[in-house]
């Protein structure tokens, strides 16, 4: 019904779009990642690092660190450009949708399934938009991860059966250099990505 379309519509935070991240196994590693709705914290939908063997708490607190500061860069660099998306092109979109959806609901004349027909057919475009944005999101995210994991592969092979303290250090600050460059590498593809977005969900409102 028209007013359940008002009602249930939660469009309007760029937000939505942002990472669903989960730990794992392994000196580093990203869980699963699914875009979801703006009800979940930005530092929840982040990748993780997790380190596999056990060193001193002052390594675990140098690793954390860097953890944090790699987080905050990919949450701030995605926040801005989803948030540009967000003022450029789908609020009017989403402003686009209502109007029509408004439309529909002015018609006293056809039946409530025909109605909700018409406001349904409204919804379309802004869904499909949310859709090329998760999927685009996904795919950097997986990109992003292989990266990662290949660091950690590599770092592991290297590692051994049984390491010392001093292999454990050496290793992990390998690790973390390789992991920074992998986010260095993607963070710098982020504006491109983003400005393909855009052209393409423009040619799509205006077609």
């Amino acid at each position: 019904s028209c007013t359940a379309f008002a009602t249930s519509w939660p469009l309007g935070k760029a937000d939505r779009f942002l990472l669903s991240g989960g730990g794992g196994g392994g000196l580093s590693s990203y869980g699963p990642v699914t875009p979801v709705p703006g009800r979940h914290s930005i530092r929840d939908r982040v990748v993780t690092f997790s380190p596999v063997y056990n060193v001193t708490q002052h390594k675990r607190q140098t690793k954390a660190t860097m953890i944090e500061q790699q987080r905050q860069r990919i949450e701030m660099e995605i926040t801005k450009q989803l948030d540009d998306l967000d003022r450029n092109v789908l609020r009017k979109m989403q402003a686009n949708m209502h109007d029509c959806a408004a439309t529909c609901c002015k018609d006293t004349m056809s039946s409530m399934d025909t109605v909700q027909q018409c406001v349904e057919r409204c919804s379309v475009p802004a869904q499909r938009a949310q859709q090329h944005v998760e999927t685009e999101i996904n795919s950097f995210n997986s990109r992003l991860q292989r990266c990662v994991m290949d660091c950690n592969d590599t770092i592991k092979d290297k590692m051994g059966a049984n390491p010392s303290e001093s292999d454990i250090a050496k290793y992990t600050a390998e690790f973390e250099r390789c992991a920074i460059k992998c986010v260095d590498k993607h963070v710098a593809i982020l504006p491109n990505m983003f400005s393909s977005m855009r052209k393409v969900l423009q040619s799509r409102s205006s077609s």
